[in-house]
């Protein structure tokens, strides 16, 4: 046997066992990363209020913000027929001074 062919062969048997033993402990690191987070379970009550009163807060500040928007809107519109409705208007002869 060529002296090359061996080496080459350990090399590529190496590459082989190197490689299936990085996946295999990839995916055990994995498996335990997930019972870890399936372990852990969700937070307690005590954690989730205070996220909850300030998601609370948001959404009023995100309800007024809306309202606040449609208000300008229809005052735009208002103003763009206000506009529209003179330009359509013979223009006033100016009355005596």
């Amino acid at each position: 046997m060529d002296p090359g062919y061996v080496i080459s062969n350990a090399i590529s048997s190496l590459a082989v066992v190197l490689s299936l033993g990085i996946a295999g402990w990839t995916i055990v690191a994995f498996t335990r990363a997930r019972r870890g987070k399936v372990i852990a379970g969700s937070p307690s009550p005590e954690l989730l209020q205070p996220v909850e009163q300030r998601l609370q807060r948001l959404e009023q500040t995100t309800e007024a913000i809306a309202l606040q928007v449609e208000r300008i809107a229809e005052g735009q519109r208002f103003v763009t027929k206000l506009l529209s409705d003179a330009e359509h208007q013979p223009p006033r002869l100016a009355g005596p001074r």
